[in-house]
């Protein structure tokens, strides 16, 4: 998933870097064909849930969105 040109990994070290208590990522998108073709259905919903729960955070929050236009008006 991508916002911008940031990737939800990308926004997530960008918090914690800033001290800001998101929820973690589980795994990578490109991880998710070779789950699938593992059968590894388990870890393709950690994913997704990871993600879900990410967005709400951001969406509850915009603490991150805050972070983030600081800091592309810095650079």
């Amino acid at each position: 998933m991508m916002f911008k040109g940031n990737t939800l990994e990308n926004i997530v070290n960008e918090a914690k870097r800033h001290d800001i208590n998101i929820p973690s990522t589980y795994g990578r998108g490109e991880d998710v064909p070779k789950w699938y073709e593992e059968g590894k259905y388990d870890e393709i919903e950690e994913h997704l849930k990871a993600d879900l729960k990410i967005i709400r955070y951001i969406d509850l929050t915009n603490i991150i969105v805050k972070v983030l236009v600081k800091r592309s008006f810095k650079e």
